[in-house]
């Protein structure tokens, strides 16, 4: 693995992500918002993309039944484009968002030769020595 786009809103995981990834001497982009995803993936190739659900600093608003994964800054959209565009992705879901990660899901498994799997952040992380305060 030599590169990888991780999309989250918080600056503090997308920094454990650089920490973890880039003392490895694996290339880390990290970007925050859907478009920002969308723009890293049409012009660059990665080895794994690491997707949140909930984008922009407003996670309450998508859980439980107000979630809305149609939105148009979420790791759903993403997923959607992904969908349009379908390479043999490996992806790993890491929001804690059920429903969002459904949602990715499904629309992710619509494409063939995709290798899919979640892990909320704090449980893909909690081996890499930087706690769990998330």
């Amino acid at each position: 693995m030599n590169k990888i786009l991780v999309l989250d809103d918080s600056p503090l995981r997308l920094n454990v992500f650089r920490q973890h990834f880039e003392s490895q001497e694996i290339i880390v982009i990290t970007v925050s918002t859907a478009q920002e995803a969308i723009n890293a993936l049409t012009s660059q190739e990665f080895d794994l993309i690491c997707l949140d659900h909930d984008l922009g600093g407003k996670p309450p608003m998508y859980y439980g039944e107000n979630c809305d994964p149609s939105h148009a800054n979420t790791g759903s959209e993403v997923a959607r484009w992904m969908a349009q565009h379908p390479k043999p992705y490996k992806v790993i879901l890491q929001s804690r968002n059920p429903i969002g990660i459904n949602s990715m899901r499904t629309i992710l498994e619509t494409i063939d030769g995709i290798e899919c799997h979640d892990s909320p952040f704090d449980r893909l992380t909690a081996n890499w020595g930087f706690g769990t305060a998330w």
